[in-house]
């Protein structure tokens, strides 16, 4: 093998985009994770009496499924079997476990790494990257115990924990915003919760499991308290599922991490995906609350009204002329500066650069205020990309590129 076209020095932006690959074993673990706690909630729900017979044997629930082309049977014991057999599997905690840990690498290699850069906003807290990088690991740690100490505290007060529980998460968002940038917020948010809900795997059902089999073994109850406590936790798992998977998305959607409205974006579409998670469990249940999915439409119309962009003023001579005469749009006209303009604010360039005109303040790219481009050099970087900036070839018309390129063209550098 010829390595003589490598560099002798190291590349260590190459090495991370590589080591970024493991964010591809962290979507996979989560999709596992989930599918799995879905599933046992879905087979929770669907259990139906059992016979009188299955009543003497201790059975809670029953249910035969057919599925792949074969029929199951479904059973769930109150205390376990009579006799309790060599070859029981307990749940498979090790996607939860790798779900975490792939995450919590993930923020070492992006934004640990570049702390300065992706989570280090100076308009939001001039702090250096290494205090960045402390607080978030603190609201990790810290964020663990307020939430375990709290759920053990309220303990048969579920209604007025989840009450208390959707207060911190808004009020980690609000404080997270004055800390990091959007971006930074969005993904230390998603990572405290994700936290909360492997912490219940950890430190919660594992014990818990243990416990009950050894009781079974040893003829013995189980402390109903662990009982309670992992029921709890279950029902927190199922509802901060939908809210942590969008929290691990969210940067990806620049009407959330590009708006100046970040952090109230995001905790209303938490809100929804919570609502949406109910639903599908209520309705599992037999009752379909219709209420929910409407009402959860509703509110992301108005949070798209919200979240919408500022209209872009068109440059009345040039987008006249070009209305008057019949002619086609062409680069450089104020139609194509005004299409530049709604491309720049819905493609996310807000949320990597700061561009007073687009009212954007991201930290991640150049500051376009502070440079004069040409439009042929615009076109080139948003097609190709470079370094840190991808391309947005596949997501971008050529058109569309020409518009936001004559648009940051004609804004840039003022």
């Amino acid at each position: 093998m010829n390595l003589s076209h490598l560099p002798l020095a190291i590349d260590f932006d190459y090495v991370r985009d590589w080591l970024g690959v493991v964010r591809w074993l962290h979507v996979m673990a989560a999709i596992m994770w989930v599918g799995i706690t879905a599933y046992f909630v879905l087979v929770d729900n669907a259990l139906e009496p059992p016979d009188a017979e299955g009543r003497a044997d201790g059975i809670e629930g029953q249910r035969y499924w057919l599925h792949g082309g074969g029929f199951y049977f479904m059973r769930r014991y109150d205390t376990g079997p009579k006799e309790l057999p060599p070859n029981v599997a307990w749940h498979p905690q090790t996607y939860a476990y790798t779900t975490w840990v792939s995450g919590f690498a993930l923020l070492i290699i992006v934004y640990y790494w570049k702390a300065g850069t992706y989570l280090v906003d100076p308009n939001v807290a001039d702090i250096s990257a290494g205090v960045a990088v402390l607080i978030s690991v603190a609201v990790l740690a810290l964020g663990w115990l307020v939430y375990d100490g709290i759920s053990r505290l309220l303990a048969g007060r579920e209604a007025l924990l989840g009450v208390i529980l959707v207060i911190i998460i808004i009020a980690s968002a609000f404080g997270l915003s004055h800390v990091y940038g959007s971006r930074g917020m969005v993904i230390q948010l998603g990572a405290l919760l994700g936290t909360w809900m492997a912490g219940n795997v950890l430190l919660v059902f594992q014990p818990a499991h243990r416990r009950q089999y050894a009781a079974k073994q040893n003829h013995t109850k189980m402390d109903p308290v662990w009982v309670h406590r992992s029921r709890q936790r279950g029902a927190h798992n199922t509802f901060l599922a939908l809210p942590v998977l969008f929290a691990m998305l969210g940067i990806h959607f620049s009407f959330v991490s590009g708006s100046p409205h970040a952090w109230q974006g995001l905790i209303i579409i938490m809100l929804v995906g919570a609502a949406l998670r109910y639903f599908f469990v209520r309705r599992q249940q037999g009752r379909v609350l219709w209420a929910i999915p409407v009402g959860a439409l509703a509110v992301c119309v108005a949070l798209a009204l919200w979240l919408a962009p500022p209209s872009a003023p068109q440059a009345p001579a040039l987008a006249k002329a070009g209305a008057t005469d019949g002619s086609s749009q062409t680069p450089g006209d104020g139609a194509a500066v005004a299409a530049g303009r709604r491309v720049f604010a819905t493609a996310g360039c807000g949320s990597c650069h700061t561009l007073a005109d687009a009212h954007s303040s991201g930290t991640v790219g150049p500051n376009l205020d502070q440079v004069k481009l040409a439009p042929q050099l615009v076109v080139q970087r948003v097609t190709d990309g470079i370094g840190a900036m991808p391309s947005f070839k596949s997501q971008l018309s050529p058109q569309e590129i020409q518009s936001v390129a004559d648009y940051v063209a004609s804004v840039a550098g003022h």
